[in-house]
């Protein structure tokens, strides 16, 4: 009885030994997987890129490092060491996602086959084997051994390859939303969360996240892009940036309504996705989930409304309408209306829609038909100072006059640096437009058919004026007279921008010490009527700024 007890201890203790025995280096292929490196990029990350790179050890550890790519310089590496088991689940879908593309449909050998690489995956076996995949720019993706045992290519967006791969980089490094939104120039995490709000992966099978982007304009909508372009891109930049909830929520029958009167783009999501945004969201909004770095998720998005104008005259300029599911009513759909907080200000930052038009103008194809609210100005022969003459040339300015469009066509000198709305098409700038050596223009143009001047007050010289009157008024010590000329000059800079809000034009004109470092400075923003010239209000930031002391 002794000698039995002593075996089944021995073999409980063996058992337990297989239980607790440490995970296996995922395999593919009947080998271990040693390396997986990933390099992103239109050039494959040979002149830079996004990459994440696994080593997997024979110590049951992982080596992961991670870089992100913008403007020439990485403005993100880090590298970090973690247990298999951490990631193993991940690797087990990128794992299954390749089997699932080697069983898939294939196509012919595209064109596109010398082009550029959006990403590039190398995988690595431990028997010396090596794996390709590579997502062709706006074409299919291609599959190679580099044995000469694979060698084909998938349709477009057929198999998320990705997904997996960048999720273990967001999760090890806890990417912020400011850093995942360059990464691999929309990174998205699969994970979706269930009941408890724990996440989990989603389905290998998973598509791409954005369906499409519309145009919806006097009530007909018009395919604009689709996820692979520039206005996608910027476009959920610009959601991740909410962070004020207006307390407004719109039915499906309100929407409806608003598609067939005001200039809205509406991006929809293949699947309903979890969206992170700001941090900066009041008290109030605790309801929000938030993840482990405190930003908040806006939860089961399947699509969102950026509004351009609101021809409603609703103040909804400058919204963004996040849908949901209504829990209560299955089926129905709501949009919760959310805003970007103006950097220093509680004011709505619209900064965005120029960025839009004027990506909307550049993708739109030749002699299409353009219409386009600005600030024109009007530069004539005799405003040159050289012999020949530079006139006459035409510009419309955005809404900060920070960007232009150049107009071709004929305009009154008097409208000069008036808010106009032209109407016209698209066409190539021509070269003797640009000759000059320090042109930082587009090289495009709107040919005007007809224009409409929406204020009457040129906004300059008006603004300058009306800056130092009520400066000299209200903040007497950063105003001074000129002896010679009687003028009234301040002593902090000045940024002008315009706006047109429920059809009236307004003229702003933001006072800041423009001497000091970079950071945020104190300033009091001025608005007037652009029609009448009247006063409409003074903000200014912080609220409780003390100017004159």
């Amino acid at each position: 009885m002794k000698i039995i007890t002593v075996i089944l201890v021995g073999m409980f203790i063996i058992l337990s030994g297989c239980l607790e025995a440490p995970p296996q280096s995922p395999t593919l292929l009947n080998s271990s997987i040693t390396k997986i490196e990933v390099h992103g990029g239109l050039d494959g990350g040979s002149f830079g890129g996004d990459f994440i790179i696994i080593n997997i050890y024979n110590n049951n550890t992982v080596g992961i490092e991670v870089g992100v790519y913008d403007s020439k310089n990485y403005i993100y590496k880090s590298a970090k060491q973690v247990p298999l088991e951490q990631i193993s689940p991940d690797i087990e879908r990128f794992v299954d996602l390749f089997k699932e593309g080697i069983k898939s449909k294939h196509v012919e050998v595209p064109l596109e086959r010398s082009l550029a690489y959006d990403y590039i995956i190398d995988i690595y076996l431990k028997d010396g084997r090596r794996y390709g995949i590579a997502q062709i720019f706006k074409g299919p993706i291609y599959i190679v051994g580099h044995q000469k045992d694979f060698d084909f290519f998938l349709e477009k967006d057929s198999i998320a390859f990705q997904s997996p791969l960048l999720d273990i980089a967001v999760k090890t490094f806890d990417l912020s939303p400011e850093i995942q939104e360059k990464y691999f120039g929309r990174v998205k995490t699969s994970a979706v969360f269930d009941e408890a709000g724990t996440p989990s992966p989603a389905p290998s099978s998973r598509q791409p996240m954005i369906e499409n982007i519309l145009l919806w304009e006097n009530g007909e909508s018009k395919f604009i892009a689709d996820e692979n372009s520039s206005l996608s891109n910027f476009l959920f930049k610009t959601l991740h940036r909410v962070d004020i909830q207006a307390k407004c929520v719109f039915s499906q029958e309100r929407v409806q309504r608003m598609k067939k009167n005001d200039t809205i783009l509406e991006m929809s999501f293949r699947f309903p996705e979890n969206i992170t945004i700001s941090q900066q969201i009041g008290t109030n909004h605790s309801f929000i989930p938030t993840n482990d770095s405190g930003y908040r998720i806006l939860e089961n998005v399947s699509d969102a409304l950026f509004i351009l104008e609101d021809n409603l005259n609703e103040e909804l300029k400058g919204h963004i309408l996040v849908s949901y599911e209504e829990v209560k009513v299955e089926g129905t759909t709501n949009y919760a209306c959310w805003a970007v907080r103006e950097e220093g200000s509680k004011d709505i930052d619209t900064t965005w829609i120029d960025e839009i038009n004027s990506i909307l103008l550049a993708i739109a194809p030749a002699n299409s038909s353009i219409t386009m609210t600005g600030m024109l100005t009007v530069i004539a022969d005799e405003d040159c100072n050289i012999p020949e003459g530079c006139g006459p040339k035409y510009k419309l300015w955005d809404s900060h006059i920070r960007n232009f469009i150049p107009l071709l066509g004929s305009f009154k000198k008097e409208d000069s640096e008036l808010i106009v709305r032209v109407t016209g098409t698209k066409v190539i700038l021509p070269p003797s437009e640009y000759g000059d050596m320090n042109y930082m223009g587009p090289t495009y143009a709107i040919k005007v058919i007809s224009y409409s001047t929406l204020s009457k007050i040129q906004y300059h010289k008006f603004l300058v004026n009306k800056a130092g009157e009520y400066t000299s008024k209200k903040y007497p010590c950063l105003s001074f007279r000129e002896e010679y000329s009687g003028g009234i000059f301040t002593n902090w800079g000045k940024a002008f921008s315009w706006e047109v809000h429920a059809n009236s034009p307004i003229l702003k004109v933001r006072m800041t010490n423009t001497s000091a470092d970079k950071t945020l400075q104190p300033f009091y923003e001025l608005w007037y009527n652009g029609n009448s010239g009247s006063f409409i209000k003074e903000g200014k930031y912080p609220s409780d700024a003390v100017f004159c002391p």
